[in-house]
């Protein structure tokens, strides 16, 4: 393999990691025969067939599972090597950053890293996408996205997956609540009237828990930013993650209190291509975004 020409093994692995020579030839910038010559090539070196074809696109054989990690670790290596030789300076190069959010990633996330942006240079920008969790992996690869946030857990050997911080669910209500002091018990939880947020993807347990334990539902919401407005004039209550109470809290007349439920916490974690795959701007922006993210949320306990 040391005669064999880098790019090859680039090839190698943006097939293996799209599961199509068309998707390669995408991703890289090539034509759909070039990558075809160079799987060959790369065959008659290895003495395997390394992919076959397989319903919607091509499969790694053994030879090629084998292969992968030391490819990757190899490419992961020598781009790492190249982006501290000509890093991206953001000082310097005028950039547009492009990340698919949800609505609660708008309210929490997105300001701290429209602020660290601001603080890093004048030539950047960042451009937010509504997140569609079943089409999240086909942007990066294409390069529509250079990330996403998400509480949802998303598994994929072309996406890095990090958490950015953890975070549990708190039950949230007007700031002059008749009924509700500084804590409230399950059952008196359960009496309370609810406003819902369903189909928020990452966040189903709350809805799953108002639905288990029977409370009553004054409605049912696509979005957590409907929330502010529903409850501001209301004895109604709702249970969020704690990073959208404080958000909500700091602009609206709201207040959140400990949930007496017991529901799981949720990770909040930041996507991204693979490191093999990253230009330097998009190293840039997951590095800057992973520093800005844990500082911004560190652990957190007690109650407002």
């Amino acid at each position: 393999m040391a005669s064999t020409d880098l790019n090859l093994v680039r090839t190698f692995v943006a097939v293996y990691d799209s599961g199509s020579v068309t998707a390669a030839a995408d991703i890289l910038g090539i034509t759909q025969p070039t990558v075809t010559h160079s799987l060959n090539r790369l065959r008659r070196t290895m003495n395997d067939e390394l992919f076959l074809r397989a319903p919607g696109g091509v499969a790694p054989t053994m030879a090629a599972r084998r292969a992968y990690p030391n490819f990757v670790e190899a490419l992961n290596r020598i781009d790492a090597a190249f982006r501290l030789s000509a890093p991206f300076v953001p000082d310097a190069e005028p950039a547009t950053f492009r990340i698919a959010l949800s609505d609660a990633g708008e309210v929490s996330t997105l300001p701290h890293l429209a602020h660290a942006l601001r603080r890093s240079g004048a030539h950047l920008s960042l451009e937010v996408l509504p997140l569609d969790i079943d089409q999240v992996e086909d942007q990066l690869i294409r390069g529509e996205i250079d990330a996403f946030i998400s509480s949802a857990v998303y598994t994929s050997r072309n996406v890095q997956r990090e958490v950015m911080f953890t975070e549990r669910y708190v039950v949230v209500l007007a700031e002059n609540h008749p009924r509700i002091g500084a804590e409230i018990s399950a059952a008196a939880l359960d009496g309370e009237r609810h406003i819902a947020v369903r189909g928020v993807t990452g966040h189903s347990s709350p809805f799953d828990r108002q639905q288990a334990r029977k409370v009553r539902l004054d409605a049912v919401v696509p979005r957590f930013t409907a929330l502010p407005y529903l409850l501001a004039d209301s004895d109604a209550v709702a249970i969020v993650p704690l990073f959208i109470a404080e958000s909500f809290a700091a602009s609206h007349p709201l207040r959140w209190v400990d949930s007496p439920w017991p529901m799981e916490e949720v990770e909040v974690a930041l996507y991204a291509r693979q490191p093999h795959s990253r230009s330097p701007s998009q190293q840039w922006l997951f590095d800057v975004a992973t520093d800005t993210l844990q500082s911004a949320y560190p652990a957190t306990d007690g109650a407002e």
